[in-house]
């Protein structure tokens, strides 16, 4: 297996990794705040009467199920047609490695702007993916 292709897959199972990981901490966090008798109403139709701490583990633990879909589709599309290259591979780690950092701001201090540089820069990572595949495509080179 070329190295660009098995970095390819261990950025898509380090995500997925990832996914778990946030699923763990979003459920600790409300089996926590359900032991602390912390919630405070129905959590049956949203999470508002949750203590903002497992709010903000579930909340993060949804957008692992975002982005990351399109993280997955570029990953595999390039796979399947064989268009792998290190340039993609090392934005593939940048995309992952931005929703680890998403993920730590987002349930630690949340400070908005930081966290939507670092989504941002996840986004920006997805859409040179696809640009540099489109590119591939048209043009028979593997950049």
């Amino acid at each position: 297996m070329p190295l660009a292709e098995r970095l390819l897959v261990i950025a898509f199972l380090a995500q997925i990794c990832w996914t778990f990981f946030v699923a763990f901490l979003a459920g600790r966090a409300r089996f926590q705040a359900a032991a602390r008798r912390e919630i405070r109403g129905d959590i049956s139709l949203d999470m508002s009467a949750m203590p903002d701490y497992a709010r903000k583990a579930s909340n993060n633990m949804n957008n692992q199920w975002e982005t990351p879909t399109l993280f997955y589709a570029l990953i595999l599309l390039t796979l399947v047609l064989h268009l792998y290259s290190l340039v993609l591979a090392v934005l593939a780690f940048v995309y992952v490695a931005s929703r680890i950092g998403h993920t730590w701001i987002h349930t630690t201090s949340n400070i908005v702007l930081i966290r939507a540089r670092v989504f941002f820069v996840g986004v920006g990572a997805l859409i040179l993916m696809t640009l540099i595949l489109i590119l591939d495509l048209l043009t028979g080179s593997i950049i």
